[in-house]
């Protein structure tokens, strides 16, 4: 029986319409750069670090490294989307 999380209200903004992985892992066709996936959910309220909406965003690079990340916390912090 399939399960049911959230409120259905989950949006993600991306900077390609999809993402195909070849047999190794790697996004094809390579992108030019890194793809970026914003996830957020407006029914929650508004994003911040320190509120109960906190949106994350997905970073796949062009070798297929997956990570997600916090855009609103600052860089240095591990679980930010900074360098």
């Amino acid at each position: 029986k399939p399960s049911k999380d959230g409120n259905g209200s989950v949006e993600i903004a991306a900077t390609v319409g999809s993402v195909v992985f070849n047999g190794l892992g790697k996004p094809t066709p390579t992108p030019a750069a890194n793809i970026i996936m914003d996830v957020s959910n407006a029914a929650a309220g508004t994003c911040d670090a320190s509120g109960a909406a906190v949106c994350l965003r997905i970073v796949i690079t062009p070798s297929g490294q997956v990570r997600m990340c916090n855009p609103k916390l600052p860089d240095g912090d591990v679980q930010g989307c900074g360098a």
